[in-house]
């Protein structure tokens, strides 16, 4: 605790977890895709639909192989499963 304390680590986690939901929500303005990101701190959720307007499953298992491949680790989460 001290350490977290110490080091500023709660100011540094939301900080980074805004440039990170802003960052998405860029993406939100260029792909009908990506539907919605929200979190608090480093916890994001990025919320896909497919072209039909479905459930995002298909969009959220490629970026979550994407991820895979180049070293992120991302968890599905949703009723649906379309959430990163």
């Amino acid at each position: 605790m001290e350490y977290i304390q110490d080091t500023d680590l709660l100011t540094h986690a939301q900080s980074v977890g805004e440039y990170m939901r802003d960052q998405l929500r860029e993406v939100t303005k260029t792909t009908d895709k990506l539907v919605d990101v929200r979190g608090r701190g480093m916890f994001t959720g990025a919320e896909f639909t497919d072209t039909e307007g479905e459930s995002g499953k298909e969009p959220v298992k490629r970026v979550q192989n994407y991820c895979y491949n180049h070293g992120v680790l991302v968890w599905r989460a949703g009723l649906l499963g379309n959430v990163l």
